[in-house]
């Protein structure tokens, strides 16, 4: 109701939480339930082709961009010993890899070790002090990979927005024989009329002028899908799922 996108539970980075995030997603996939993005913790202390090649795995296999909830280079729970200018050497290569894979939206370092300081960006007690791990995070600048462009949460939808999404019904939103029916109104029939579609990375795959009843969508891969529908009477965008 939000309008704000819905992520998956977070899983480990371990075998049992492939298997717990393959179930949920299966599950949810058979039952037509949303996931918008998979949210992923990653504490190996590995290369950056190691991570990125973990990552990709699981985007590929679900379609969906990741957002990685927690991560560090190392924690003191993997057994993986690292001076303090190792882990902040190794926590730079895995943020310049992420900040080049097109698929991760948005990420987060996890800084709370105070039994094992070599992977704390801050100290845990007032003065709160950065370390030099701390200080390189700050000041990274990653590029902007996703912008929420939807209704803040407790604000009201616009009457007008809601004139045009009442005037548009697409189906199924769950698409097994590659084509989704959409119907108008007579008011939206009347006006200027344009479809798209785009992947999760934002990339324009399908573009419609003249719109019919059945659109077909055939030669998409599986996956999740924006479709924005704009018109004289104003924008809509609706999420469709191919399988």
């Amino acid at each position: 109701a939000s309008g704000l996108r819905l992520g998956s539970p977070a899983t480990k980075d371990n075998n049992g939480g492939q298997t717990w995030r393959n179930e949920f997603m299966t599950k949810a996939e058979a039952n037509g339930l949303r996931v918008d993005y998979m949210v992923v913790h990653y504490y190996k202390k590995t290369s950056a082709e190691s991570f990125y090649n973990w990552l990709k795995a699981i985007h590929d296999k679900w379609k969906r961009p990741i957002w990685i909830k927690e991560f560090n280079y190392g924690a003191t729970w993997t057994g993986q010993p690292a001076s303090n200018e190792a882990a902040g050497i190794g926590l730079l290569s895995y943020m310049n890899m992420l900040d080049d894979a097109s698929f991760v939206e948005r990420y987060s370092v996890f800084t709370w070790q105070p039994d094992k300081p070599i992977y704390s960006l801050m100290s845990v007690r007032n003065p709160v002090t950065l370390s030099s791990s701390g200080i390189m995070y700050r000041d990274h600048q990653s590029p902007i990979a996703y912008t929420q462009e939807v209704y803040e949460q407790i604000t009201s939808l616009s009457v007008k927005d809601n004139d045009v999404s009442n005037n548009i019904l697409l189906y199924p939103t769950v698409i097994t024989n590659g084509v989704f029916n959409i119907k108008l109104s007579n008011e939206t029939i009347e006006t200027n009329f344009k479809l798209a579609i785009y992947n999760t990375t934002g990339q324009l795959v399908k573009e419609i002028i003249r719109i019919n009843s059945e659109i077909d969508v055939k030669k998409l891969s599986s996956g999740l899908y924006f479709v924005k529908i704009k018109s004289d009477i104003g924008t809509v965008t609706k999420k469709i799922i191919i399988k």
